[in-house]
């Protein structure tokens, strides 16, 4: 049940922290030129993001 719930509170954080950095991350990616990159994966780089802002706040 724990892991249902963190889950759900994961995602949920995933959604809004998506939300509120969204344009911020399109205008950093294109400002590095990586959207013209052939292997450039999009939703990796969003995660890359994530990983660091949750890592910064101590979230698990």
């Amino acid at each position: 049940m724990f892991r249902d719930i963190k889950s759900i509170v994961d995602d949920y954080l995933y959604d809004l922290w998506y939300t509120e950095n969204n344009k911020e991350l399109q205008i950093k990616f294109a400002e590095s030129g990586a959207d013209r990159e052939l292997d450039f994966d999009e939703e990796q780089e969003i995660f890359k993001e994530w990983e660091l802002f949750k890592k910064e706040y101590g979230i698990k």
